[in-house]
């Protein structure tokens, strides 16, 4: 599992809708104003598109993807001139949730220990 932690710089609430390959979604979140989401992505799922928007429709609706996922650490969105940017920051550690690969080989160690 990796981490990319997405960053609400705007003035408004940002909703992020998790679309699987086939443009269905599957889950989505809700980031107030000044505040971040960190977003677990595995590694073997398959193609996810992440798209980030606001109510106000002068807003532009920013597009991520599961490829962004595994390179970015980091992604920060603000509203600047009138326009809405998306900065992308490469952290070169991802991190992974405390116990996660415990229990991923425990979880191996089921199947293939006996």
């Amino acid at each position: 599992m990796v981490r990319t932690r997405i960053v609400n710089k705007t003035e408004e609430i940002m909703h992020i809708k998790v679309m699987s390959a086939g443009g269905v979604p599957r889950l989505s979140y809700t980031v107030s104003k000044g505040k971040h989401q960190d977003i677990y992505f595995d590694v073997t799922d398959s193609y996810r598109e992440y798209r980030l928007m606001f109510q106000d429709a002068k807003k532009t609706e920013l597009l991520l993807t599961s490829d962004d996922m595994l390179t970015y650490g980091e992604v920060k969105v603000k509203y600047q001139d009138g326009v809405t940017e998306m900065s992308k920051i490469l952290e070169p550690v991802k991190h992974v949730p405390p116990g996660l690969f415990d229990r991923i080989i425990d979880s191996l160690c089921l199947v293939f220990c006996k």
